[in-house]
């Protein structure tokens, strides 16, 4: 005997400002499931993979409809929790905790630790950041409009705590659940598998493969410039380019990507003389391709590195659409530091055979149990 979808909507738009009041009333709805719009909660997770700007928009749309910038509707975080609970008795599976009360203990321990006690305290850290020292004084910004903005508009914390669940879902699906399906690969020990995981390929890799009986490398150049405009026929000859290492200019990938980094109109520059060269625009060599695929895919320091610079990207979006917030990119700092830790991980991966998905899964599991497990 709850209230039906609309007898409490008005409460919740037109609350006090009472934290608890509001809180009840979400929480209230989420016991309603029949109530709930999984199908925008759905459509928006698919956009925070593809166009997270449209997600936010919407947001705007949201507050001139409910007069609020958070979420009336906990589908999306009951989704999450949803996700996370299944992806941690995969987890639990996977490394020999079968027991359905072993499932149940880290399924809880996920939940109310990891997804609402660290989501409220980093929610509530962003929250007061926003509030405290982002405000606008004229609560605009360039005649930007969010509804009914005032100059004493501040940050809901239901709000916070939705820019939080966007960025988290994205990074589950990067660690809880791409990363389990690499764990053979990424919990590798010893010296050589952490530091080729945590490090981009050296220039040793193509003189150490051995050569493959295909065609060299001019004998399909021509046919690759001079291609009959079928879109498969340049993509055989691009993936077919794909399996000779050895031919592959990984040099001049990794100046180019260290270009990325401090000069990124240097490597678009050198698009006109490859123009020029090649009679084409783009590259003709895959070694920028398998590097960022290689990053991606076996690097495990790279992987939580991607995972956490993109909550950070995500938070920045979501604070950034506020109209009274100012100097919002502060939430893109962290990144820097991302990048740092990073880097010592590399170090760490040549000196010591670190390894980010071992220490992690530590957290959780036991080495006896990782090891058993995985044979490592």
């Amino acid at each position: 005997m709850l209230p039906g979808p609309l007898e409490d909507d008005e409460r919740f738009k037109g609350h006090d400002g009472s934290a608890a009041r509001v809180a009840a009333l979400y929480l209230r709805r989420m016991t309603r499931l029949r109530h709930m719009d999984f199908d925008q909660a759905l459509w928006q997770m698919l956009c925070l993979c593809s166009d997270p700007r449209r997600v936010y928009r919407s947001a705007t749309y949201h507050r001139g409809t409910k007069h609020q910038w958070a979420r009336d509707d906990p589908a999306f975080v009951v989704l999450i929790a949803y996700l996370l609970l299944v992806s941690t008795a995969a987890w639990c599976i996977g490394f020999g905790r079968g027991s359905p009360l072993s499932v149940l203990s880290l399924a809880l321990y996920v939940l109310l630790v990891d997804f609402v006690v660290l989501g409220a305290a980093l929610s509530t850290l962003a929250w007061t950041v926003a509030n405290t020292y982002l405000l606008l004084p004229s609560g605009g910004r360039g005649g930007r409009s969010g509804g009914s903005g005032g100059g004493d508009e501040r940050v809901e914390w239901l709000y916070a705590f939705d820019v939080h669940c966007n960025g988290l879902f994205v990074l589950s699906l990067l660690l809880h659940v791409l990363q389990y399906l690499l764990l053979p690969l990424l919990l590798r020990r010893g010296f050589w598998p952490a530091l080729l995981s945590n490090t981009l390929p050296t220039t040793a890799w193509p003189r150490a493969t051995p050569t493959l009986m295909l065609p060299g490398p001019l004998e399909d150049d021509e046919r690759f410039k001079g291609h009959d405009g079928s879109a498969a026929r340049v993509a055989a000859l691009y993936l077919r380019r794909m399996t000779r290492l050895r031919h592959m200019d990984f040099d001049q990938a990794l100046w180019q990507m260290l270009c990325l980094c401090s000069d990124p109109r240097r490597v678009y520059r050198s698009a006109t003389y490859h123009r020029g060269t090649k009679h084409q625009w783009a590259r003709d060599d895959p070694a920028f391709v398998v590097l960022i695929a290689y990053l991606l895919l076996v690097s495990t320091a790279a992987w939580y590195a991607a995972a956490l610079s993109a909550y950070c990207y995500l938070t920045f979006l979501g604070y950034n659409e506020l109209p009274f917030l100012r100097s919002t990119e502060v939430f893109v700092f962290p990144v820097v530091a991302i990048g740092g830790a990073y880097l010592v991980s590399v170090v760490l991966a040549a000196t010591s055979g670190f390894s980010c998905t071992w220490l992690v899964a530590s957290i959780y599991f036991t080495d006896a149990e990782v090891a058993t497990t995985w044979g490592v």
